[in-house]
């Protein structure tokens, strides 16, 4: 897969950089982890800082556009993102460690 970064707009704000790239690719469009690890080679961010926001791809084309999200650090990240989003790149709550957690605090505060 190539990667090539079409634009990068600071959001001093949000403490996050804003990404557009496009890539090309042969075979099934990649998954985000595939694309994460691009993005965060090319901008030299960790990978656990950068969001998705969307994989744009034409039918049969073998290229899309990518938007994502760099964030400055993990607290930003959680604090701007929303939880379902999080879910779905693996952090945050929802993830099957803070499940254990929440059956926990359900458990003994339950009964107050």
């Amino acid at each position: 897969m190539e990667i090539q970064i079409v634009s990068k707009d600071a959001k001093l704000l949000l403490s996050r950089t804003e990404v557009k790239a496009r890539i090309a690719f042969q075979g099934a469009t990649p998954t985000r982890k595939d694309v994460i690890k691009a993005l965060a080679k090319a901008l030299g961010a960790k990978e656990d800082l950068i969001i998705l926001r969307k994989i744009e791809t034409a039918f049969g084309s073998q290229s899309g556009k990518v938007l994502g999200y760099v964030y400055n650090d993990r607290k930003a990240l959680e604090t701007l993102e929303h939880e379902s989003v999080l879910k779905k790149h693996g952090a945050g709550k929802g993830t099957k460690a803070d499940e254990g957690d929440a059956k926990t605090a359900e458990k003994t505060g339950g009964d107050e």
